[in-house]
């Protein structure tokens, strides 16, 4: 199941990303529909969050497979994912507080 949840949380943020950076460089072209009005510090925010999302997925996707090979968890990649998961709630936390 961990492997299956990684590979879902990586797929989706990376085409979603994908999709996101497409919108943002086509920002001020005249055939665009569309605007990103934030400035470098947004995207390098929304960059930092899509990352550590990935890097969930990739860690978690890890722990999913070193269960399948050895049949129990490996603490060092929960330690690993609990600490990115932290820091995605402190971000969430400040990005409220300024917003």
């Amino acid at each position: 199941m961990l492997l299956v949840i990684g590979a879902f949380l990586v797929i989706c943020m990376g085409t979603l990303g994908i999709y996101i950076g497409s919108l943002i460089s086509q920002t001020g072209e005249s055939t665009s529909t569309s605007r990103f009005t934030g400035g470098p510090q947004d995207v390098a925010l929304i960059v930092a969050v899509f990352g550590l999302v990935i890097s969930f997925g990739i860690a978690t996707m890890a722990g999913g497979i070193w269960q399948i090979v050895y049949g129990k968890p490996n603490r060092k990649l929960m330690v690993a994912m609990f600490l990115v998961v932290g820091i995605l709630i402190v971000i969430a936390k400040v990005i409220r507080l300024v917003g």
